[in-house]
């Protein structure tokens, strides 16, 4: 959560454009996520959504930042996994979550 906030700050501070922040159930944004994807992840890999997902809550944020951000994040592991095992296509993306309270 904490490298998600700092990369929210970058992207402020370079488009120099206020974003309105609001709390995101962080389980239901992965999920949707994982959803909208649909067709760009194969149907090989498999994607398990940890309990520690409900656990974590709601955090303050951009729902459309932090979504794009998840939807990279499960992009560039499917295309690690692709890379790396090109004869199986086959794989696991494990999503955890942890709240870290300052």
């Amino acid at each position: 959560v904490e490298h998600v906030q700092k990369i929210l700050s970058d992207q402020e501070s370079i488009s120099r454009a206020a974003r309105v922040l609001q709390p995101v159930e962080i389980a239901e944004l992965v999920s949707d996520s994982v959803e909208l994807l649909g067709a760009e992840i194969p149907r090989t890999l498999q994607i398990d959504l940890d309990a520690s997902l409900r656990s974590v809550g709601r955090v303050l944020g951009s729902p459309v930042a932090l979504q794009q951000i998840v939807i990279n994040l499960l992009k560039n592991a499917a295309e690690s996994i692709r890379m790396h095992r090109p004869a199986a296509h086959e794989g696991r993306i494990a999503l955890t979550a942890a709240a870290e309270h300052r």
